[in-house]
């Protein structure tokens, strides 16, 4: 699983360092085996593979829908930002947080574009 903290000490050139925003965003892509069932706005996610279910809020539920293997981790936090009315680097959080349990759980991989 990749883990990234805005605070890492990442350097570009020896006049430059990189913030947060430079960092390259990895794409999230959720498994296809993995079924949905929304309820009131809220959802539950099943793993065939498991036979575990897993409880998402309106939040969670908005994340994972965007774990396509197009969009990079910072674009959900950017659509999110809109959808929710939180600033980007709540969303970011959140979505770092969110993508984190659903990989640890085998929902979904971290890709990188080449």
């Amino acid at each position: 699983m990749m883990t990234f903290s805005r605070n890492a000490p990442y350097t570009l050139a020896p006049q430059r360092s990189l913030t947060w925003a430079d960092v390259e965003f990895p794409i999230p892509v959720r498994r296809p085996d993995i079924r949905i069932y929304q309820l009131d706005g809220e959802a539950v996610l099943f793993d065939p593979r498991t036979q575990k279910i897993l409880h998402l809020n309106a939040t969670a539920l908005a994340v994972f829908r965007r774990c396509d293997g197009q969009t990079t981790m910072r674009q959900v936090a950017e659509s999110l930002t809109q959808s929710f009315s939180v600033k980007v680097e709540t969303a970011l959080d959140q979505v770092e947080q969110v993508v984190g349990l659903f990989a640890d759980s085998n929902l979904l991989q971290l890709e990188t574009r080449e």
